[in-house]
């Protein structure tokens, strides 16, 4: 058969699909990213070498992954969340604390105010500094000691 023959006799349903090119994964919450796409990350205070940023379980109204690049500008001041979180108690001698940690946040409905602008930290006259500090809490970590624990 001819070229040109194969060319006239072919149809639409001849061409290659497109399904045989792969799309990319969709975004899930084991994706890692760099901490350099957050607006406010960087500066003297940010020295990490391996540091990696992970995918937060945060979604928008259509229940899709919210990048961390999008966190500032999505879950804005004013807007209605559900948050999935648990709550922890820490028994203190004279006061007691709670801890919530959320597990998720769904954005319900978005606020209609204003982004404020994030800033990067920096520090002026930052210079780290070796040795012993001479501070009350770091004398009482010194003196911290666990001793063996037994259920009563």
């Amino acid at each position: 058969m001819r070229v040109e023959e194969v060319l006239a006799n072919a149809s639409i349903s001849d061409a290659p699909s497109t399904s045989a090119i792969p799309e990319a994964p969709a975004a899930t919450t084991n994706d890692l990213h760099d901490p350099h796409i957050l607006s406010d990350y960087g500066g003297p205070l940010f020295r990490h070498e391996r540091s990696m940023l992970k995918q937060l379980d945060m979604r928008d109204e259509n229940n899709e992954l919210v990048p961390p690049s999008a966190w500032y500008s999505t879950f804005t001041p004013g807007s209605l969340v559900m948050v999935r979180y648990t709550m922890h108690a820490f028994n203190w001698p004279n006061r007691r604390v709670y801890q919530l940690n959320a597990h998720s946040i769904r954005l319900l409905d978005k606020s209609d105010e204003a982004i404020d602008d994030r800033i990067t930290a920096e520090l002026s006259d930052y210079t780290p500094t070796a040795g012993p500090s001479n501070t009350a809490a770091s004398a009482a970590m010194a003196s911290f000691s666990l001793g063996k624990w037994a259920r009563k």
